[in-house]
Order: C-alpha cells, then structure tokens, then sequence
C-alpha cells in the first residue's frame, strides 16, 4: 500500500529465518519485532508480535506464494495517550513473487555514493553519512546503521535525500582547493519539499518525513587522522558558507576562529568560532544580536569530531543563550585543513537555564554553514597504524622494497616454522596453522578485528571487504569474493574459489571488474591471490592479492588482509 499518505509506518526489523514444516506450514509464531514512525508528530516507538503462515498456490498459473497471520502490538502506551493501552494491528497478507520495486535508487546511482556526507537546516538536524559527489549531475545523501561496504546496493536498508531534485541554490566544489564540495538547497513552503525516503530491501522504499527551507550540504574526502602524529593549530578561516535568519540584518560580516587538532590522540581542542551578523565587524558586547560565537571540541573517531555547546550572556533583564552542534572532519594529505559545519539557534529567557530551553524549543534566531580552517601550524608525520588483528595473530606486515617488478602473489615457509607472504610491494610474515588436523566446513568473512593494507595506481587501499566457504575435509574453497576500494573511487571487484593441499592454498580467479567513481571501465581483471591460515584452530586467514586491468595495464592495486573465521 501507499506509505507515502500514512499517518502512522510500523516497519519490521528482519528476521533470520521462519521455520517450515515439511506440509510447507510454519511451525510455531515468530517474534518479528519492530519500530512505529508518527509522521504528523516526528513520534516513534516500538512495537512487539508474532506470525505465521503457510504455503499456498495458484492453480491457474502455478506460482507459490506465502499466506501469514500477523499480530502486533505497541510497546507501552505512546500511541493511544492511555496507560495500560496499546495499539493492536491484526492483519493477514499474502505475499507473492516480485521482479521488481518502485521508487528505488538504481545501483548505478548508489555506486556512486563513496564520500563522507553532512546534510542539515530546514527541519533537519545535523546527520552525517555517505554521499555521492556533488560535480556530479546526481547529488545523493544516504543513511545507513552500522558500518558501510562500498559500493551501497540495494541488498541494504538506507534513507536517503536525492538533492538532485531541486537545484542548489549556491553549489561550490574543490573549497580551498581540497577534495570538498558544499551547497545550498532551498525547499520554501508551498513548493516540493526535499524528501527523506527510507529504503528497505526487498520491500522498496517509502516517504520517511518532508524537508522544508534552507538545506546544506556538504561532500568530501575524509582524511583519517589515525594516520598521522603531530599536532596542528589552525587560526585562519579561508572559506566559509553561512546563513543567517532571524536578525535585523542576516548579512554575514567577519568570520574569524581558533582551534588545535592532536593527532596522537585525535582530540580536537579550543575550537572557537567567531560570526558577525549584520555588521562588518562587532565584539562581544553585543552577544546574541550581531555578536555569534560557537565553541566546540571533540574527538575524531568515527563519523568525525561532534560536540553539542551552550554559551550564554545576561544583556539588561534577559539572557540569550545560544545552542550550538558541530561536526569537523580533517582534510588534506597533510592535515592542512579542517573543515567544520555547524548548526545553531539562540533562545531568551530570564534565567541561563529558561534560555538554553527555548534556544531548542522556541528559537529566536538561528545561524547555520560550514567553514574551512587553513594556514596550520605545526608538522604533522604518516603514522603506519597497527590495527587489531594484526597484534592478535601475531602477523608482522608492511611494505617492503621489491626489486622485482611484476605481478605475483607468493608463499614460502621458513626454517623457524613462520611462513611468509609476498605481494609485489607488500610483506607479511604469519605463524602458519597446521591445516592438516583441521575438520569440518568454515566461513570467513570481514568483521570487526579484520584488517587491511595496500596500494594501487590510484591511490591508497581505503576499504576492503572478502568472503569464502572452505571445506576442510575435502580441501576446497568456494564462494569466494574480494572487494577492494583504491582512493575512495575505484572499487576492484573479483570472484574467486581454490584447493588446499597439504597445507598449501591455492586460489584461483573466477571473474572480475574494475569501476571507478560507479561506471564499470573493465571487466578483464586477472591477477594473483594466495594466503595463509593462522590462529590455532585456523582463526584468521592473511591472504594477499595482486590485481591488473587487461585494457588498461597501468591499473593495479596490491596489498594484504585479515580475515576471520
């Protein structure tokens, strides 16, 4: 049915599996859990039940589909207003074989999204996430939980904002001269609102909530700061995207701030931020009126360094206070630039206190953008990072000088019991596992201990993802996949399956593709894996790889990675 008109969305988490009789019915009601999204009120709570069901046909054309009984019911009493009550849904549905779903972002598109997104304004908090390049004709802004392999399909859950819809207002790309994009986009009452649509796998998507008024945007390559070591202070602003509402005169004047980034520790520190709105200049005397100032700090985990802030001010018999939330990402191959967005509101009231609440509850004025910080001082020097795995396997890796210059991936065991693995500029040395008094079947995959290091001609290796089935009785490997994103816009992609023998593994490609920025350039890669098990039952497996385009030899991409079992 037609979600887009709903007052109310219940929309089930997904469950593992439903378990089928042999007659084709469902043993015994399955907990199918979920969330309830008010649209109207921005409400949202959580619903519990069950369902069941069976098989059925069509005898006229012989398709199968599943006929289920389902029962819900509203966690606690936020719905209906009453305790003790909740909200029931019964309901029975059928559900039949689909090609296809309506409204969805095509893969094409969603290969595209491979940057560090910041999306906030009109009736948006800040969210941050991925986002596709704005110098592009199709300007995407994704949501997604948990941690993103690129390329996003659509065999992920996401919700997304396609900015493409509306024209920017004031789009500018390459700010500073860094890797960073940023943009206005304007949805005014009465026009089309720019639309948050939650995209479910397999059930299609939907309209999630309406934006409306000013949006910024922003779009760019984050530079992780656990590869550097130093310290950067940063007191120039160079470039700067500010809007302001709600003042006599919302024309923007100085923009002025401080702030200091240890990338030891990834802590950023005395952020200060300075605005003058209305006036060319002003001083702190006038506070709340033309006067703005932000403060923020952080730590550079994660999604960025963000910081919540109040500053306050007693001007006559009122307080203004103004409610600050900020987002900052390090940018350049130096760390030579930081790039913050922000957004911010101010509120009156006769104590600091009744002025922080109506900062949030009922703004006066509000003042959002983004600035770029330049003209650091200090030196920064690349720091090799020693991820988890690699300390609990006792895997000792690296990039080595190779005097042979040609593609090969090589394993070769040492007198000391130790084996080592070779690419053609990458090198690690494991403690191999006895794979002969290995048993059974094992799946290894990317997980959270997993690790990764590697180069190409394009770049550094910035994300990697594999997969594989091994049959430990009969020595083989199948289902296995590789994924490997060069410079946060080439993505190497290769199927591949193998035999051990006596301890060796050998892996051999199945197929493969090169894309960059989400067109396919290639579909003719052939290269070299091979790998080591480690751990004392076969934990991990530290494979290696060395890839080629056959149309175009001067791409490549090498290195090495830790998967778990």
């Amino acid at each position: 049915t037609d979600c887009d008109t709903a007052t109310q969305i219940w929309t089930s988490e997904k469950i593992a599996s439903i378990a089928i009789t042999g007659n084709g019915q469902q043993i015994d009601g399955t907990s199918f859990d979920g969330k309830i999204f008010g649209r109207a009120n921005k409400l949202n709570t959580s619903f519990e039940g069950y369902v069941q069901g069976l098989f059925v046909g069509n005898n006229s054309n012989s398709e199968v589909g599943f006929l289920a009984g389902f029962r819900w019911l509203e966690n606690g009493s936020k719905l209906s207003g009453s305790t003790g009550v909740r909200e029931v849904i019964d309901s029975a549905l059928l559900f039949t074989l689909s090609d296809e779903l309506d409204g969805e972002l095509t893969n094409t598109q969603l290969a595209e999204v491979n940057r560090t997104g910041i999306i906030w304004g009109g009736d948006l908090n800040q969210k941050v996430g991925s986002t596709s390049d704005f110098s592009g004709g199709s300007q995407i802004f994704l949501s997604l939980e948990g941690s993103i392999t690129f390329p996003v399909t659509n065999d992920q859950d996401y919700s997304y904002i396609q900015l493409s819809g509306h024209q920017p207002e004031e789009l500018v790309t390459n700010v500073g001269g860094f890797d960073l994009h940023w943009g206005l986009w304007h949805a005014p009452a009465g026009s089309e609102p720019l639309e948050i649509r939650e995209y479910l796998s397999g059930v299609g998507d939907h309209l999630n909530e309406s934006v409306t008024g000013l949006v910024f945007g922003i779009s760019l390559k984050e530079t992780p700061a656990n590869t550097f070591t130093g310290v950067k202070s940063f007191s120039t602003i160079s470039h700067h995207l500010i809007r302001a509402e709600g003042f006599d005169n919302n024309e923007i004047g100085e923009v002025k701030g401080t702030m200091s980034v240890d990338l030891d520790t990834g802590n950023v520190s005395n952020g200060r931020l300075e605005i003058c709105v209305g006036a060319e200049t002003c001083t702190t005397s006038s506070f709340g009126t033309n006067y703005w100032t932000l403060f923020f700090n952080g730590d550079l985990l994660g999604k960025g360094g963000q910081t919540t802030s109040f500053t306050s001010a007693v001007l006559g018999e009122k307080t203004i206070a103004i409610r600050a939330k900020t987002v900052g990402f390090i940018m350049g191959d130096q760390a030579q630039g930081f790039v913050l967005s922000f957004s911010s509101t101010s509120g009156e009231g006769a104590t600091a206190l009744e002025a922080f609440g109506n900062a949030e509850s009922s703004p006066v004025s509000f003042v959002n953008g983004a600035v770029l910080f330049t003209g650091a001082e200090g030196s920064v020097s690349s720091l090799e990072s020693t991820p988890a795995a690699v300390d609990e396997y006792g895997v000792d890796w690296g990039a080595w000088n190779n005097p042979i210059d040609e593609n090969w991936v090589i394993v070769e065991n040492n007198t000391d019991g130790t084996a080592t693995l070779s690419t053609d500029d990458y090198l690690a040395t494991v403690n191999p596992t006895p794979v002969a008094n290995l048993q059974g079947t094992a799946s290894y995959v990317t997980g959270p201990q997993s690790s990764f290091i590697g180069s190409g001609s394009a770049g550094a290796v910035t994300d990697l993802a594999a997969s594989m089935d091994v049959d430990f009785n009969n020595g083989t490997i199948s289902n296995g996949g590789l994924q490997v994103q060069v410079g946060g816009s080439e993505v190497w992609s290769v199927g591949f399956e193998g035999t051990i023998a006596q301890g060796d593994v050998q892996m051999d490609i199945t197929n493969g593709q090169l894309s960059q920025l989400g067109t396919v350039i290639s579909e003719s890669v052939y290269g070299n894996l091979d790998g080591v098990f480690t751990g004392a039952e076969g934990e991990a497996f530290v494979g290696g790889f060395d890839l080629l385009d056959e149309v175009n030899e001067f791409n490549q991409v090498n290195g090495l990675y830790i998967i778990e079992r």
